[in-house]
């Protein structure tokens, strides 16, 4: 009856530990609002192929909305990280102008994190990353997610 109960809980665990380990976050994108008509959004990634995208303003898609990933298209999203060195870009590109959107972009990896925020003077490759991550978000198939 103990090895039985033990094993239980052994499975039980595990499942606990993939199931986490499914729903980690690949990666965050969002941009903020200014004093115009700038899109303010947040895309969001997880390891198990869903995406959420958060409409606030400025956007087609106002509201929560969820979409599935394949594994190449994860697959894609690493690479678009690593192609552009992601890891050796600096923390912050500010300078001090008022009202101008910022992007803040947030990838895992390999049990590494960073978190880059744009707001004026990022080099080209990271420019190349949003627009490749912005493309991403435009070929997806959304669903809208109804709040009850």
């Amino acid at each position: 009856m103990k090895f039985s109960l033990l094993l239980i809980l052994q499975f039980t665990y595990l499942l606990s530990y993939l199931d986490s380990q499914a729903s980690k976050r690949l990666s965050s994108y969002t941009k903020t609002s200014c004093m115009g008509s700038c899109p303010a959004f947040r895309f969001e990634v997880y390891m198990n192929g869903k995406a959420f995208f958060t409409g606030e303003e400025n956007v087609e898609r106002l509201g929560r909305w969820s979409a599935d990933i394949s594994d190449s298209e994860l697959q894609e999203i690493k690479s678009i990280f690593e192609k552009n060195d992601f890891f050796t870009l600096e923390d912050r590109y500010y300078a001090d102008i008022s009202d101008l959107p910022a992007t803040y972009i947030e990838f895992m990896s390999d049990g590494k994190e960073k978190k880059v925020m744009d707001y004026y003077g990022a080099p080209q490759r990271l420019k190349q990353l949003e627009q490749e991550i912005e493309a991403i978000i435009e070929r997806l198939n959304w669903v809208k997610i109804q709040v009850k």
